[in-house]
């Protein structure tokens, strides 16, 4: 059962730098070359998450890589994965974001370390979200005519 919502995050309930795990859909995409800024939402509000690009390492030329070095690759990849994710996640879709809550310039923010599709939505449908289309227009519904 769900008990962290947007607006307890909002509010501070959690401390800066907290794990945190969040249930909502995907309002908004920014892409911002190697950031994804993802707006998440829940039924008490939104909340920006971002997403890294992450460098995979290369591995040393000769001898078995250092423990650093394999968890450092394996925690890149781990991003390379989330930052693909955010990237191509479809408008609307729900989503499981995993990460820390950290300050950000205009409130705090989820730097993701996991993001998982729970369900992804269609791309095709129509009226696309935030669109211009009226469907009060006197064009589109007549209601005199019925």
């Amino acid at each position: 059962m769900k008990t962290l919502y947007v607006k307890d995050l909002l509010r501070g309930s959690k401390r800066e730098g907290s794990a945190v795990t969040l249930l909502g859909w995907v309002k908004a995409r920014r892409d911002l070359g190697q950031l994804v800024f993802l707006d998440l939402c829940d039924s008490t509000g939104t909340i920006q998450a971002l997403a890294k690009d992450g460098h995979v390492l290369d591995p040393p030329e000769h001898g078995p890589m250092p423990p650093q070095l394999v968890e450092a690759t394996t925690q890149t990849t781990t991003l390379e994965k989330v930052y693909n994710t955010a990237k191509t996640v479809p408008l609307e879709s729900s989503v499981k974001a995993e990460g820390s809550l950290q300050q950000g310039p205009k409130g705090f923010e989820i730097h993701l370390t996991s993001l998982e599709v729970i369900g992804r939505a269609i791309s095709d449908f129509s009226p696309r979200p935030h669109s211009n289309i009226d469907f009060f227009d006197e064009k589109l519904a007549d209601l005199e005519k019925i």
